[in-house]
């Protein structure tokens, strides 16, 4: 076998024994791959630096056949794209863990993710704008994993005055005859955010984060918790 290169997101990195680390990475072809890394902050640590280890960034690596029952390594690793803001500003740091989280639940070890992995790298390009919304970035990555995992919201359905069922995915006139569902103004924010225009306040966005991820969990039960939640309500209040 010969070495591989691939495009890649990182996702995390866990301490392994004394002087190890495994970093998780996002990739295009191979969904969610580990790799054993050395010390980062010793020259056995290679190219991989403690700066590469932030979420979300993106790199290039070239890896080895992993071997039977073993991590994958790296020959090299190298900067994909140079994020201007992302890695400065505290809140749009915070959004990158957020989005880490929510990629980290989304994919597989061996299972390609093309469409996913270039969806997740034009949200941090726009996040990483200097006019960047970050206000409705979380809302916007739930949206696009909604479209991943299949139940994306059906928004042609969409009217004014209309609620959201977040059991059938639709636009409908009247209260369902279950408790999913959205109001007249969270489906109107929703709505405006995944077409790009309108504006909604902040108790709004804040239910819609809130009402998303439950609709994520109704359509992909293992999604669960997230452990980024509070800081982003913090952050974004």
């Amino acid at each position: 076998m010969t070495e591989e290169k691939t495009a890649a997101l990182v996702l995390g990195v866990i301490k392994y024994g004394d002087h190890g680390n495994v970093v998780r990475l996002f990739t295009p072809h191979f969904g969610m791959r580990a790799f054993m890394v050395n010390s980062l902050r010793s020259k056995k640590g290679g190219q991989f630096r403690p700066s590469m280890t932030l979420p979300l960034t993106a790199v290039e690596v070239v890896m080895n056949p992993r071997v039977k029952g073993s991590l994958f390594r790296f020959t090299e690793v190298r900067p994909l794209h140079h994020w201007k803001t992302l890695h400065s500003d505290p809140i749009k740091m915070t959004l990158c863990t957020f989005g880490a989280e929510v990629v980290s639940k989304l994919i597989a070890e061996e299972h390609p993710e093309i469409a996913l992995f270039n969806g997740v790298l034009e949200w941090l390009k726009e996040l990483d704008e200097e006019d960047s919304a970050m206000a409705t970035a979380p809302q916007r990555l739930l949206l696009l994993a909604a479209q991943h995992m299949g139940c994306s919201p059906h928004f042609e359905t969409y009217e004014e005055g209309r609620l959201f069922d977040m059991i059938d995915g639709k636009f409908v006139d009247s209260h369902p005859s279950h408790n999913h569902w959205m109001d007249v103004d969270e489906s109107k924010a929703m709505h405006d955010i995944a077409t790009g225009r309108g504006k909604s306040t902040r108790a709004i966005r804040q239910q819609l984060l809130e009402d998303l991820l439950g609709y994520l969990r109704i359509h992909h039960e293992p999604f669960g918790t997230m452990k980024s939640l509070e800081l982003i309500r913090v952050l974004l209040s």
